[in-house]
């Protein structure tokens, strides 16, 4: 038996910091995402493909950027993302990078997650059936914010006093996962090669429930729609944001230099796989939402159909069940890290009530700063009884976040020149860097200054400014159901687009504003002095 060093043992090894990307990134998006991105293409297959392929190449590109950007030695090994970003950049972007990507990506990442598992949890104890049976009333989103809240405070203590237990749970729940993309890939394909119902891509049109009311348009033969396939792209992003998240657990694993990026490009070449053949699965039998596809397969057997819905529900919210804890787990470990530095607001003193627990007070923050965005959000979206508002911030969140990326890739290219910083070089980091950041750059200009300013007000101006937004994009539930009360419309989404992306910016500024007035012990440079 090979003897363990004191060195390495108990430390996290490639297959678990993969595991632990792969429960990040596999949740309930994959699932229900494919709809909306089916919607913006009409349907066209070629679209769909292009749009799934366009954001694999992009994820790809900026991981295998941070391939070379996260070989640099950083002061502290759970900074990830913030340590990378305070070694290729001057003080100001740096220390703004550092706390963005706690207080951006972490909590609204989180926040969304969270209540995407609230809407999971509800689901399973809603009516066993097809899709848009989750219907509990004008009070469904009060219920999923309080039952998204209540599961991701308990995986908050859970991981401050039984860490160790939460890491075997989560490659439990990554290999769990499995279960519901194979069936979804095999039924989607069988049947779909089969035959014998309505739609799907050899039949040239899309299936049609009776009580769904999808656009005539919907058609496998039609025209690919460029503005289609750039629109889906940031929502196909969000399926993939989290695979940085291993930078935060460096601390924690064996031979960090070499496992960190190997974890991250192994992680997404397996997820880019599984979710290209689910998307082919769906096509196949003509519909880009999972509880649809047991309906066309089973068509005419609605107890089989009514037994496969509820499985697949429950696999699916062990699902977001395994994405919550994954990225609670990662998300401490970054908050702790700034505590332990003094870089958030009463950090140091959180950290010296419980000196002996190493992720009490990264727990604390982390706990609160996602509870702001549950209590600003709850009651909008409890009143309209709407997920869109929650949505929209994991759509915006993703724009934030390829600022930050871009702000550290330039400098990090230039450094290829330079030198400045010590790294560790690999021969396609030009080439990939160069696409990230052309990606990166028109993915922040076409969403903010098209889809949600330029395009809204011109609609607004020629068909009324009441009217439903459908290009919308924003939306788990609420696009698949006609139970929600409420959608927005053109003036709606250029007003909580902007309010949440300002806000979203100046979350680092809030920060540093906090620790100026009330925390005078604290020597931090803030974000604004030299």
């Amino acid at each position: 038996m090979p003897k363990v060093s004191k060195q390495t043992a108990g430390k996290i090894g490639l297959f678990t910091a993969v595991m632990m990307i792969f429960g990040t990134l596999v949740g309930i998006g994959i699932f229900f995402k494919n709809y909306s991105v089916f919607n913006n293409n009409h349907g066209n297959p070629i679209g769909i493909l292009l749009s799934w392929i366009i954001a694999i190449i992009l994820v790809m590109s900026i991981a295998l950027s941070f391939c070379e950007i996260s070989s640099c030695k950083i002061k502290n090994k759970a900074d990830g993302f913030g340590g990378w970003s305070e070694r290729f950049l001057r003080h100001g972007l740096g220390r703004y990078n550092k706390l963005g990507y706690s207080l951006i990506f972490y909590t609204v990442n989180t926040f969304a997650i969270m209540f995407f598992t609230g809407e999971g949890c509800l689901n399973c104890f809603s009516k066993i059936g097809q899709w848009g049976n989750f219907d509990f009333g004008h009070l469904t989103t009060l219920y999923v914010f309080l039952a998204g809240g209540a599961l991701f405070t308990l995986f908050i203590f859970l991981n401050i006093f039984a860490s160790k237990g939460m890491t075997r749970f989560s490659n439990a729940t990554g290999i769990i996962k499995f279960v519901p993309i194979a069936m979804v890939v095999i039924l989607g394909i069988t049947f779909g090669i089969i035959g014998g119902h309505q739609g799907g891509l050899w039949n040239g049109h899309w299936y049609t429930i009776p009580s769904e009311s999808i656009t005539p348009e919907w058609t496998t033969t039609g025209n690919i729609d460029i503005t289609g396939i750039i629109t889906s792209i940031p929502s196909i992003l969000f399926a993939f944001e989290g695979y940085l998240v291993v930078g935060n657990i460096a601390c924690d694993m064996d031979k960090p230099e070499k496992n960190v990026p190997l974890s991250m490009v192994i992680a997404l070449i397996v997820v880019s796989s599984l979710y290209l053949v689910i998307t082919i699965a769906c096509m196949t039998v003509g519909t880009g939402n999972v509880y649809q596809l047991m309906e066309i397969c089973f068509e005419g057997n609605q107890q089989l159909i009514n037994i496969l819905s509820y499985v697949i529900s429950v696999l699916i919210f062990i699902c977001i069940i395994g994405v919550l804890n994954a990225i609670t787990f990662t998300g401490m470990r970054a908050f702790q890290a700034g505590c332990e530095e003094g870089n958030l607001f009463k950090g140091k003193q959180l950290v010296a009530k419980k000196p002996n627990n190493k992720l009490f007070a990264g727990g604390i923050w982390f706990l609160i700063a996602v509870g702001v965005w549950w209590a600003c959000t709850l009651i909008p979206s409890a009143i309209l009884n709407t997920d869109q508002i929650v949505d929209a911030c994991s759509y915006i969140m993703i724009i934030g976040l390829y600022v930050m990326y871009v702000f550290v890739m330039l400098p990090a290219l230039a450094n290829r020149k330079t030198k400045k910083v010590e790294v560790t070089k690999n021969k396609i980091f030009i080439p990939a860097c160069v696409i990230a950041l052309i990606g990166c750059s028109f993915i922040i200009v076409f969403c903010g200054f098209y889809k949600f300013l330029a395009r809204p007000i011109e609609l607004g101006l020629t068909e009324g400014w009441n009217n439903v937004y459908k290009d919308c994009g924003w939306g788990l539930f609420v696009n698949n159901t006609n139970n929600t009360d409420f959608k927005l419309n053109y003036w709606h989404s250029i007003i909580v687009y902007w309010s949440i992306f300002i806000f979203l910016l100046a979350s680092p500024f809030i920060n540093d504003l906090l620790i100026k007035w009330f925390d005078k012990s604290n020597k931090q440079i803030l974000i604004w002095q030299k």
